[in-house]
């Protein structure tokens, strides 16, 4: 199977520090996360092959192409981290900062889709088995890990 995929990486932070003592740059950092992190592919299948989809076998005039989108069905994350850093410190113009913390993004949305999943009752059913086993593998990362580096410098 000659797979195509694509991976699109965007998100948007709206998040606040907190100081618990003002003497060093240790913080506590929470908000919200906007993700739109999302994948989408196809599989395409020589026409010598047969293939198996949700326990099942298949020829390439049964499939032909086999589409896959993986999205969050709720965009906004809540986010919590902890970091070392102030870029609004007294007394000096460069700063850097490091956080290190996770979005609780939940389950992604499996959506897997043939041509011809309306022409097989057998395929149709083979695909939404094979999209709910995807979907319960990818329920193990339903927290997001995330690092953050910083650079800044005051006028």
């Amino acid at each position: 199977i000659k797979y195509d995929a694509n991976l699109n990486l965007f998100s948007i932070a709206a998040l606040g520090d907190w100081y618990p003592w003002k003497s060093n740059g240790f913080h506590l950092t929470t908000g919200l996360v906007y993700n739109n992190n999302r994948a989408d592919g196809t599989g395409e299948i020589s026409s010598s092959q047969t293939f198996n989809i949700g326990n099942k076998t298949f020829t390439v005039s049964q499939v032909e192409k086999l589409k896959g989108k993986v999205r969050y069905s709720n965009p906004i994350a809540p986010y919590i981290g902890i970091g070392y850093g102030n870029p609004v410190r007294k007394g000096s113009q460069l700063s850097f900062s490091i956080d290190v913390g996770v979005m609780f993004t939940g389950s992604p949305d499996v959506d897997l889709s043939s041509a011809r999943e309306g022409q097989f009752a057998q395929l149709a059913q083979a695909i939404k088995k094979e999209e709910n086993r995807i979907k319960n593998d990818l329920d193990k990362f339903s927290v997001y890990p995330v690092l953050s580096l910083g650079v800044s410098y005051q006028f």
